[in-house]
């Protein structure tokens, strides 16, 4: 019985992969400025590496939604045995670093879990972690004149000194100075021969951009892949930004989660991206506690299908990727789960019917705002709407990403 099972879920992602997938076209090598004009995609699809029978060639433009959604709600079904095993594994690790910190740094620090492990929206396996660190010390937020989603940091009402030798003449935090001390702090961490986690690790290539120290955590089991974990240096502010809208209850958002929502947020080094004449002093606002807060409640009200909507687009937004990976030798990786949930979220707001009867007609109705957004170029963050989180994605990947979408809401019947 159980070998029928499997056999009929191997069946339906074979179906799916013949359903989603869009495979190289006779003119792959079609320059990118030719997206521009949004052709419509050539229906002939063929899988790498074989050359597809006929009963293969199912019509794209026929493609049954339903059990399209359906199939990707079976593909992101993982067995719980692995997931709790890497998760076991890596809270293990956490809590040992974290203990190695606490003898190693002349910092107090305190832990933030974050990602959508976190939050209960994981598609794939449990391979990527986030944990934010930030020192048990009052700062406070300067916002003046500094461009939306950023702001500037100064020593609040404290005695404690351990931050002053990263504050510059001005009184501000300097946020590439911080972040190297942290980042000093994860090293001698990592390789304190008292703390045995850390030879299973080994450190990915930093991007200069990236505000992560990140690692990979092997998991000792051959065919086990390693675990990406990146650890976060930030500092917490308590209260809210006076930039950021207020989260109010409605109805999907209760009196105490829009309270506990807005506690608190955090400030992480990512250096803003265009010219400014304090770009050295800019930190970016994360508002990582704050989604999620929203997201692991966000079906309490009535037990509806949001977080069942936002696992499927984030979804259909790896197979985007890939199909992208096709078609380009360029590495295109900025369009991202984090753009999703500020999308969302919003959509959230707008919709009224999250009830699992709704779930495909919200999915469709999801894929089609959401290229609109990405045509228009501009997705709001949902705590500070003049804050456009698409800033960062190139025009040639957003250009990429659009065709996509465009050329699925072709085929949704």
């Amino acid at each position: 019985m159980l070998q029928g099972r499997f056999r009929g879920i191997h069946a339906k992602r074979v179906l799916k992969k013949k359903f989603c997938s869009k495979m190289v076209k006779e003119d792959q090598k079609t320059s990118p400025a030719m997206y521009k004009e949004f052709p419509k995609q050539s229906t002939k699809t063929e899988e790498p590496g074989r050359k597809p029978a006929s009963s293969d060639r199912l019509s794209l433009h026929a493609l049954d939604f339903k059990k399209y959604v359906d199939m990707i709600e079976v593909e992101i079904r993982r067995p719980k045995e692995d997931s709790t095993f890497r998760t076991s594994e890596v809270n293990k690790f956490i809590n040992a670093l974290t203990d190695t910190m606490e003898r190693r740094s002349n910092i107090p620090i305190t832990l933030l879990k974050s990602g959508s492990y976190y939050d209960r929206t994981k598609i794939d396996y449990n391979d990527e972690f986030d944990f934010m660190f930030y020192p048990d010390i009052r700062m406070e937020a300067d916002f003046t004149n500094c461009p939306p989603g950023y702001c500037k940091i100064r020593k609040g009402e404290t005695v404690n000194k351990d931050l002053d030798p990263f504050i510059d003449r001005d009184g501000y935090l300097v946020p590439e100075l911080y972040k190297a001390h942290m980042f000093d702090i994860f090293e001698k961490c990592r390789t304190d021969s008292s703390f045995r986690q850390g030879r299973r690790t080994q450190m990915k290539a930093r991007k200069p951009e990236s505000p992560a120290y990140t690692l990979l955590f092997s998991l000792g089991i051959r065919g086990k892949s390693p675990i990406d974990i990146d650890l976060v240096p930030a500092i917490r502010i308590d209260g809210w930004p006076k930039t950021a809208r207020k989260v109010k209850s409605g109805t999907w958002i209760d009196d105490n989660a829009a309270k506990k929502v807005m506690q608190c947020f955090y400030l992480v080094t990512k250096r803003y991206p265009e010219d400014h004449p304090d770009v050295c002093q800019l930190w970016r606002v994360s508002f990582s506690h704050a989604e999620k807060e929203l997201i692991l409640h966000a079906n309490k009200s009535d037990n509806g299908c949001r977080k069942d909507i936002l696992k499927i687009l984030k979804k259909i937004k790896e197979d985007i990727k890939e199909n992208i990976k096709l078609k380009t030798p360029v590495e295109m990786n900025k369009f991202c789960s984090y753009h999703l949930k500020m999308f969302i979220l919003e959509f959230f707001d707008k919709q009224r019917n999250f009830s699992k009867e709704n779930k495909y007609h919200l999915v469709k109705e999801c894929i089609k705002q959401l290229a609109k957004c990405v045509r228009n170029g501009t997705i709001k963050n949902y705590f500070i709407p003049r804050d456009n989180v698409l800033q960062s994605v190139l025009e040639e990947e957003r250009l990429y990403v659009i065709r996509e979408l465009e050329d699925l809401i072709q085929r949704m019947v």
